[in-house]
């Protein structure tokens, strides 16, 4: 029997390399396929979306800003069901680039010198921060 698994959760793995690529994971992005498996009647009905295992690894593709699909790998699945589209399933995920901004830190203290004490000027260390 065939059948499609729909919204089936892909994990984005090494998105520490996109630091190094002073690039960022825009936010709010839900990354699922839809899979289409055959097995017997039992296995198929049996088989739920959270019985796959199912990555993205942005390790080895250039990625660049915008938009940039991913192929994904099947990790683990239910014993005697067959995956019929594994090979051609990707995600889409949309980057941007990191900005940063360095501002300059400052203190400022709320205190009432005790009497026989003197003031002094706080130093921040470091001085700014990005």
């Amino acid at each position: 029997m065939e059948q499609v698994i729909r919204n089936v959760p892909v994990t984005l793995v090494n998105i520490e390399r996109l630091g190094e690529s002073k690039l960022a994971l825009l936010p709010n992005q839900e990354l699922s396929v839809s899979l289409t498996v055959n097995g017997t009647l039992t296995e198929v009905y049996s088989s739920n979306k959270d019985k796959f295992n199912i990555i993205a690894d942005i390790n080895y593709y250039a990625l660049k800003k915008g938009e940039n699909k991913i192929p994904v790998i099947v990790k683990d699945s239910p014993n005697n069901i067959k995956i019929l589209n594994k090979d051609n399933l990707f995600v889409t995920i949309y980057l941007d680039d990191v900005i940063e901004k360095s501002v300059p830190v400052k203190v400022s203290l709320l205190t009432k010198t005790k009497e026989g004490f003197e003031d002094f000027v706080p130093i921040a260390k470091p001085e700014t921060v990005i």
